[in-house]
């Protein structure tokens, strides 16, 4: 059996803005993977942000990632093979294609001038890749090097090279690493974010997918990262919203809060007013509704009283698509209430007052059931 983790003194002050009044939000148990214990999450005062107080140990923090977490398996989600559909539809993805392959060259489609015209829309430009990647991980140079940290056992790492992107990887898990750099024949350090050899870099762009949230200290992490970005390089952080739809029909419930894992999940406008404070830009913000439907059976299975960690998720019923076909509503309507947040970052941002005033642009989704 899992030993039940130690954890800290309750009274910390906000990881994001430093704030020290916060409110009693939730608790609840591993639902996942069975952790011994219930797990306490308060919510800033200030900045709205969501965090475990009384916080699991740092060196207990490993305990709480066994074997079979889902991103440090050996066997490899199934990579995208660049097959296209037939058609009319096929036509109209290989110009988007040559259109975004033409713009990161420096020159004119070859194919017809309409690709370049099709490939300035951002929804058919992730279309055009079936999704594979959002928007803002499409390449902007020839060649581009690109950073992958917590990438798992890589299967990620695939799809950005897919892209034509040189891809390096960093991840906590050593087994895992070594998945990751057999799987892609790329460079990938085992350790966490201070582990980075010196000689990294400088990176086109640095990818946190999904890592933001199961940081101790997000902002300064975010901020020591930025030391191995190229002049014109850039910060792409993807995690889950606080503020989705899901989130607040949910509660408690809701899957992404991922007890005991997830130590910090705040808002968009939060997290931008502080990396703000330390040096960042901010160069894009925005939330989509990523397989809402899904995440809402995973939710609803939550909240049963049978529920046990080990427990397949549900298939969706009519109560969860139209719950994701309403996510998907609002945020096409440029509300910020998806599942995930996707920030653009860059280096040369000045210092702010406050949090609470910073406006986070939103963007209509990029993936749905």
């Amino acid at each position: 059996m899992m030993p039940l983790p130690r954890t800290e003194a309750q009274d910390r002050p906000c990881p994001i803005c430093g704030a020290g009044a916060s409110t009693a939000f939730f608790a609840a148990p591993d639902h996942l993977h069975g952790t011994p214990g219930s797990f306490t999450y308060r919510r800033c005062g200030r900045c709205s942000s969501v965090f475990q107080s009384p916080r699991v140990l740092d060196a207990d923090l490993p305990k709480l990632y066994p074997a079979g977490y889902y991103t440090h398996d050996g066997d490899a989600r199934t990579p995208w093979t660049g097959s296209r559909a037939a058609g009319l539809l096929g036509r109209l993805q290989s110009w988007v294609r040559d259109g975004v392959q033409a713009e990161v060259r420096g020159v004119r489609s070859a194919s017809t001038p309409r690709a370049g015209a099709l490939a300035r829309l951002r929804w058919l430009r992730e279309r055009a890749f079936y999704d594979l990647v959002p928007d803002e991980l499409l390449p902007r140079v020839p060649g581009g090097s690109l950073l992958d940290v917590g990438c798992g056992s890589g299967w990620y790492m695939l799809r950005l090279q897919a892209l034509g992107w040189r891809v390096e990887g960093s991840e906590w898990d050593v087994r895992a690493a070594g998945v990751a750099r057999e799987r892609t024949g790329a460079r990938v350090q085992a350790g966490g974010i201070e582990g980075l050899s010196s000689d990294s870099g400088p990176y086109d762009l640095i990818l946190l997918a999904h890592v933001l949230e199961h940081l101790v200290e997000p902002v300064q992490a975010v901020a020591g990262l930025s030391r191995f970005l190229a002049p014109n390089g850039r910060l792409v952080l993807v995690y889950p919203n606080p503020e989705s739809l899901l989130a607040r029909v949910y509660c408690e419930h809701w899957c992404h809060w991922d007890p005991p894992r997830h130590l910090v999940v705040p808002p968009a406008a939060a997290l931008v007013g502080a990396l703000e404070e330390v040096g960042l830009r901010r160069e894009s913000c925005r939330t989509v509704a990523d397989r809402p439907a899904l995440f809402s059976a995973a939710s609803r299975a939550r909240g049963r009283a049978d529920w046990r960690p080990g427990d397949q998720v549900p298939a969706p019923v009519l109560a969860d698509r139209m719950l994701g076909a309403a996510e998907t509503a609002v945020v096409g309507l440029g509300l910020g209430m998806g599942e995930e947040v996707i920030l653009t970052l860059s280096k040369g941002g000045s210092a702010r007052d406050g949090h609470a005033a910073t406006r986070v642009p939103e963007g209509r989704a990029w993936e749905s059931n």
